[in-house]
């Protein structure tokens, strides 16, 4: 997954879902592209 895909997919996430994403090692990035 690329970094702009990356940015679509943790803009559709609710505040919850990202939260649970910063838990996953294998989706972390989201997490770190969610918080900018």
């Amino acid at each position: 997954m690329s970094w702009r895909n990356a940015i679509v997919t943790s803009s559709r996430m609710t505040f919850g879902q990202r939260i649970r994403t910063c838990w996953n090692p294998d989706i972390s990035y989201l997490c770190a592209v969610s918080i900018l």
